[in-house]
Parts: structure tokens; C-alpha cells; sequence
């Protein structure tokens, strides 16, 4: 028979305090970037263009994991995860905004079989270009991320659930590049701060649940801020597009986690995706 206690209102009032931080963090960040491209002499915007471009596209995402957690006795976990992305791009005007939601799941192996789930709620981009060229444009701007990541190792830790979560802020770079009739496309970010989730020793009990109110409680239970003295999360991309059929594009994508605090956590990721567009759209300003 499971015992259950009271949810615990002290950490949900931290979650949402948490929340309300984040988001006034990241309303900082966009009014700096607005303000340094309104200056006179310092704007980094291209000319002007009335014409909205809007695209949508789905990905399927291939992720050759390696997962070390110093809660699961230090080992480290190989394995596949298979994810699926969603993106909406935006721009005019020399402004660039995104929005690219992830989910996938996966196994992992070592001594025994590991599960996991990873799932990116939110990822938002506010870009401005910093180069006239139309050929070879440069966007820079702030990224705002959730990112959770569960774990769970039925045959070492029995029912136990592991989590990383990170609610974090950092800039985003994008710049493409043509080559003969193929336009390569560079994207780069690094995380400068945020907040972060995990388990605690203390947290120890004699039943597991799996009830979708635990994935969510635990994922944003003992949040910490911190930057690099806490955690770092970097992500590239390097996108192959066929200039003649820009429809399907493929990429290789990198993925750098740490967490440096005992006990420490690191997730390195080298994936093959492929990118389908099912939608572009253009519209003019009124």
C-alpha cells in the first residue's frame, strides 16, 4: 500500500516564484537587445522589409546518447533516443523569432537497460540581424529553454526516478552559408543562466510512483539559480539545405550538458536529423 504525503507548499510556492523570475529575466533581456538596435549608430537591423515570412517544419531527430549520473554509482549509459521537433520561424523586418518545442524517449544500456525521456516544452528565440547581406545572413539574440530529462534504471535503482531540469537563458547565434547550389546553416547557443532541478538524497522512499503529478512535482522541486558555477548547456547545429528544394534539409546537432554540483550530472549527445517543411507563408504588414 502506497503512502502518500501532502504536496508540499512551500516548494510550490518556489516554483512559481522561480517562474515569474524567469520570465522577467528574459523580458530584460529582449528590452536590452530592442534597445541597443534602436540607437542611432549602433543598430545592427537590415533595411527595412513589409513582408512577414512565416514557415513551420517537423524533425525527427536521431540521438546517440551518453548519459553519467554520480546517483546511478557514477556508470555511464549509452544509447538511442528518438525525438520529434516542431519549429515556427518568423521573420521581417531583420528580426528572427522562433519557437521549437521537442519530445522524445529513448533507452540506454550498461549494466542492465535504462529509460529515458526528455521533453522541451518551451524554446524561444528573439533574433536581430547584425549584416546587411541577404546572401549570407548573421541573426544574434537571447534564447529562453526549458528543458527537462528523466531517467530511470529499473534493474540498479529499482523504481527510483532521476531527473535534470533547467530553466535557462543564454545567447543564440545563427548564420548561413552558401556553397554552389547548398546553403549550410550554423546554429550555436550557450546557456549563461538559470535554474535547475535534482534529485536529493533526502528525498529517499520506499515506493515509486509513476503517476504524471510525480514527473511534475519532482521535475521542479529544489530549484537552484546559478551559471557556469552551477551548470552549462551548449547546443550546435550544422544544417544541410539544397538551395534548388529547400523542403527536406538534414543536420548534424551537438548537445553539451553539466551539472557540477554533488553529485554531478553530464549528458553529451551527437545527432543526425532530418527536417521536413510543411509550411511557408508570406504576408505583408499593414
Amino acid at each position: 500500500m502506497q503512502i502518500r504525503t501532502a504536496p508540499n507548499l512551500g516548494n510550490y510556492l518556489v516554483f512559481v516564484a522561480s517562474c515569474e523570475l524567469v520570465g522577467l529575466a528574459l523580458k530584460r533581456i529582449i528590452e536590452i537587445f530592442l534597445l541597443v538596435s534602436t540607437v542611432p549608430g549602433l543598430s545592427i537591423l537590415s533595411a527595412q522589409d513589409n513582408v512577414v515570412h512565416n514557415s513551420q517544419s517537423f524533425s525527427l531527430k536521431t540521438h546517440f546518447a551518453q548519459i553519467k549520473d554520480e546517483f546511478n554509482y557514477g556508470l555511464v549509459f549509452y544509447g538511442m533516443n528518438l525525438n520529434l521537433g516542431y519549429s515556427f520561424i518568423s521573420t521581417s523586418d531583420g528580426k528572427t523569432f522562433s519557437y521549437t518545442p521537442e519530445l522524445g524517449f529513448g533507452a540506454n544500456f550498461n549494466k542492465g537497460v535504462g529509460a529515458a525521456l526528455l521533453f522541451q516544452p518551451i524554446d524561444l528565440f528573439y533574433g536581430l540581424n547584425v549584416n546587411e547581406s541577404i546572401i549570407r545572413p548573421l541573426t544574434i539574440g537571447p534564447y529562453f529553454s526549458t528543458n527537462y530529462k528523466w531517467q530511470m534504471y529499473p534493474e540498479l535503482q529499482s523504481g527510483k526516478m532521476f531527473w535534470f531540469t533547467s530553466l535557462e537563458a543564454g545567447p543564440r547565434f545563427m548564420a548561413t552559408i552558401p556553397f554552389r547550389n547548398k546553403l549550410f546553416k550554423v546554429v550555436v547557443a550557450n546557456s549563461i543562466a538559470g535554474w535547475t532541478s535534482r534529485p536529493q538524497p533526502a528525498t529517499e522512499t520506499t515506493f515509486y510512483s509513476r503517476e504524471f503529478s510525480d514527473f511534475v512535482r519532482n521535475a521542479h522541486s529544489d530549484l537552484k539559480f546559478g551559471s557556469y558555477n552551477l551548470f552549462n548547456h551548449t547546443n550546435m547545429e550544422i544544417e544541410w539545405i539544397n538551395a534548388k528544394d529547400k523542403k527536406l534539409s538534414a543536420s548534424y546537432e551537438f548537445e553539451y550538458v553539466g551539472y557540477y554540483k554533488n553529485p554531478d550530472f553530464s549528458y553529451v549527445v551527437h545527432a543526425l536529423n532530418l527536417t521536413w517543411k510543411i509550411g511557408k507563408k508570406k504576408q505583408n504588414r499593414i
